[in-house]
């Protein structure tokens, strides 16, 4: 309904507010996905799928994991594993979903099972879940792989070298250094001292020693050796040159 108003020698044109647009009328509410974990009465017992955690998803084709239990009768404390798939998905830009079109199992894991049980609950999740229509929203699954693929950077960055075992039938003590030991001058004309650990540590010059303090005693050790050198008793202390206690102070 058009209306004319007259304001001013001037004809202004107005139309009513319209409740309801047509493009807003006819949208569609964007589905939520599937509400997990999906549940599957089986033969064997109830399964229970949790959400998987994908790895990858290129063109039609995702690969996920997840985490699966079954409870088989009589038992009613549910066991727990995991299982590995290949899916073959449709994506849904407009309304940004994808579902399930079919799946593989790679491998199920359960504790305590033959691989013929395992393959018998392979082939149940294989037939089931297709039917169900599984459907992840779009964004939450790319979201998911950077998160995966970030874990997988870090996990490979991570150091799993065993660290060197020193082993000793004697009384010693370790002294670590950061990085290679890094000698100042001391006040003392033949005394120098490594700066780069927590410890007093001197390196004589003249004897081509390291001395560490170790309280009111010294243990002593060949230049650039691992410091495993023979301990002092208080007597054996007092002799050893005052310079060395004087760079000690320092």
């Amino acid at each position: 309904m058009l209306r004319i108003w007259i304001a001013g020698g001037r004809r202004l044109l107005g139309i009513p507010l319209i409740l309801c647009l047509t493009a807003i009328c006819r949208a569609q509410p964007v589905p939520l996905g599937t509400v997990w974990p999906l549940r599957i009465d089986s033969p064997s017992g109830q399964i229970v799928v949790y959400q998987p955690q994908p790895e990858t998803f290129v063109a039609d084709k995702l690969t996920a994991r997840a985490a699966v239990s079954i409870t088989t009768p009589p038992a009613t404390e549910p066991t727990f594993g995991a299982m590995w798939m290949n899916a073959r998905v449709a994506t849904d830009r407009s309304i940004r979903t994808v579902t399930i079109l079919d799946m593989d199992i790679k491998r199920v894991h359960f504790p305590n099972t033959t691989d013929d049980q395992q393959k018998q609950f392979a082939d149940i999740l294989r037939q089931q879940i297709p039917l169900m229509k599984v459907t992840f929203p779009l964004d939450q699954l790319m979201t998911s792989l950077d998160v995966a693929q970030k874990e997988k950077v870090a996990a490979e960055e991570l150091q799993t070298t065993p660290p060197k075992i020193i082993f000793t039938a004697t009384p010693a003590v370790l002294v670590s250094i950061d990085g290679d030991p890094q000698l100042q001058q001391t006040d003392q004309p033949r005394v120098m001292r490594v700066v780069n650990t927590p410890f007093i540590l001197l390196f004589d010059e003249s004897s081509r020693q390291d001395f560490l303090k170790t309280g009111d005693t010294w243990m002593s050790a060949p230049a650039a050796a691992d410091y495993r050198g023979r301990d002092t008793d208080r007597a054996d202390q007092q002799r050893w040159p005052a310079d060395f206690h004087a760079a000690a102070r320092k």
